[in-house]
């Protein structure tokens, strides 16, 4: 059973309810049932607003404890290698992993341990297996330091997901939104660079007129740091040669200036709300329909990463697999329709 530090149940009219009370933070009543999605989506984020690690003074944590031990790896030649993006999302990680452990030791973690925190920690998966990989982090930090003999993190599997993340958009929803979003509008325009460029939304947002060059458009990634040359598509030479110049950014506002990550991915969903796409369906996943259209084609993984930016192929593969079977499926059910026409012609 999931444990909820700083809740407080509450007995009153015949009923239970649970409160989030944390020194220092505002007390808050919290929906649902504990366990409940609604539960623990309230929960986050009343965990989150009570904790800013970026914030915290390093004298207030106790030496060896793992609050400590998050200040450390803070001040990490590795830590500063990192993306301004990606210290941020490593902040809140951080932020949650002190939050729920901050004032225990380090130097007494164990395995099963580690393994008790990845199936009771509360949270989405996603920031269960973001706080494992920070907490490993920090622990490899104190084996280089001789405070832990070995990483107790590393035979830790992530919490395992319901599904496969972002799903990627058929090619019945990409229809969808061209045609509802023409050509000359901006919404159209960034469709059109996550489909054919593959980047990320940071990176869409990022992206300006006069990196266009030789045929192609120059960005750096913002979470991997990797500069690239990505190619336009003929049908995206098309698009942007019709969407209006507001500014410097390609899909900027309307007063020309760049729209920041969250206020893009808010826009976006409702773009493609307004033309009819289901939810489930975020900007993330054009990245993944146009890693499987490059597979699909016969481009080799190594190819596709070049425009991609993975620096990892494993990520590639899986599409690879994926659009494989497809092509394999078609391909078989192709055949077998041919053999049962030419079976009635006999």
């Amino acid at each position: 059973m999931k444990k909820y530090p700083h809740v407080q149940p509450v007995r009153a009219g015949g009923r239970t309810y649970h409160y989030f009370r944390r020194a220092g933070a505002q007390r808050q009543r919290l929906p649902g049932e504990p366990g409940s999605p609604e539960f623990d989506r309230a929960y986050s984020r009343a965990l989150a607003k009570s904790v800013k690690p970026e914030n915290r003074p390093p004298t207030r944590a106790k030496r060896g404890t793992v609050a400590w031990w998050a200040e450390e790896y803070r001040n990490t030649p590795e830590w500063e290698r990192l993306s301004a993006r990606t210290k941020e999302i490593y902040n809140g990680f951080l932020g949650h992993l002190i939050a729920l452990y901050g004032e225990r030791p380090l130097g007494e973690l164990t395995e099963a341990r580690v393994w008790r925190v990845r199936d009771t920690a509360p949270g989405p998966v996603s920031r269960v297996n973001g706080m494992l990989k920070v907490l490993s982090n920090m622990c490899a930090l104190a084996v280089r330091r001789g405070k832990l003999p070995t990483n107790p993190c590393a035979n830790v599997s992530p919490r395992p997901t319901s599904g496969e993340g972002h799903a990627p958009w058929t090619e019945l929803l990409v229809d969808r939104y061209q045609a509802h979003w023409a050509r000359g509008t901006l919404q159209r325009a960034a469709f059109d660079l996550g489909l054919y460029t593959a980047q990320r939304r940071g990176d869409v947002c990022r992206m300006r007129w006069d990196a266009i060059e030789d045929g192609g458009v120059n960005l750096t990634q913002g979470k991997t740091g990797r500069a690239l040359f990505v190619p336009l598509h003929a049908d995206l030479i098309e698009t942007l040669a019709e969407t209006p110049r507001l500014g410097p950014f390609i899909v900027g506002t309307q007063a020309g200036s760049q729209r920041s990550d969250k206020a893009f991915g808010n826009w976006f969903r409702e773009s493609a709300s307004a033309a009819g796409v289901p939810a489930g369906y975020p900007f993330h996943g054009l990245r993944k329909t146009a890693a499987v259209r490059l597979v699909e084609a016969g481009v080799s993984v190594d190819d596709a990463c070049a425009i991609t930016g993975h620096s990892d192929p494993k990520m590639l593969r899986h599409y690879a697999a994926t659009a494989d079977q497809r092509v394999r499926a078609k391909r078989a059910m192709e055949r077998l329709q041919s053999q049962l026409e030419q079976s009635a012609k006999l």
